[in-house]
């Protein structure tokens, strides 16, 4: 994808640059006073770990170029616009930056968000009576941005706990363990699986991603034999927790 140029000024095509038609301000404004401008656009995007993406520089200025420590081509370029293929994008938050030369050296950065392909496991939980209490972890592993991520614990359609990550800072990938409060075992219960769900929220600039937990565990409430004790049966209630 490469933006065209209109009257010499690629950022004035709508498709490329939403929102800057040419009756826009300040760019219109700019246009007509020969004031000189610099633009990088995307100026937020977002790509999976490893994947490419094009950023178009587009200024009144000479020497339009792009700074990044990403693999990157040129894709195509007209009088006042040049379009970079960026490829193989594996750092984290990296932040390439057009520049030119106009009365001084003018520059603009990008913020590109990375995603890897996260995975999700629920840990086997352990077999539990009626009434007891028992502890549901989830482990998300390879997610980024963290910040991003908000982990749901559920059984059946029932939310059995929310976690999200607002404060986390680093932008690197990592692994995310949440568990749940403690839950009471209760018969209704019964057939029952528990999920874990990892949502990563990248709108309006990416997708929305939600992956859940490949391994699943459901529960099964039944009688079992203890003995008998003189001339009764004892049997006990338990929900067992099986995983599938």
């Amino acid at each position: 994808f490469v933006c065209s140029s209109l009257m010499g000024y690629s950022f004035l095509l709508d498709p490329c640059f939403p929102g800057t038609g040419l009756s826009s301000f300040p760019f219109a404004l700019l246009l007509s006073q020969g004031k000189p401008f610099l633009r990088i656009w995307p100026i937020k995007p977002v790509v999976e770990f490893g994947g490419s993406i094009v950023l178009n520089c587009s200024a009144s200025c000479k020497n339009i170029a792009l700074e990044t420590s990403l693999n990157n081509v040129l894709a195509g370029e007209g009088p006042t616009w040049r379009a970079f293929s960026l490829t193989n994008v594996s750092s984290w938050e990296p932040k390439p930056q057009c520049y030119a030369t106009c009365q001084s050296n003018t520059f603009q950065e990008a913020a590109i968000t990375v995603y890897p392909p996260e995975r999700v496991v629920l840990d086997p939980l352990p077999e539990v009576e009626v009434g007891k209490e028992y502890n549901v972890t989830c482990r998300v592993f390879d997610v980024a941005p963290i910040r991003n991520l908000t982990v749901t614990l559920y059984q059946g359609e029932k939310r059995l706990y929310v976690e999200t990550f607002e404060d986390h800072r680093n932008p690197e990938a990592g692994n995310v363990v949440v568990t749940s409060n403690s839950i009471t075992a209760q018969q209704n219960g019964h057939g029952k699986e528990v999920t874990c769900r990892a949502a990563l929220d990248l709108r309006p600039e990416g997708p929305f991603l939600e992956k859940a937990s490949n391994n699943q565990s459901r529960v099964a409430c039944k009688w079992l034999y203890q003995g008998k004790f003189g001339a009764w049966w004892l049997w006990q209630h338990k929900c067992l927790v099986l995983r599938s």
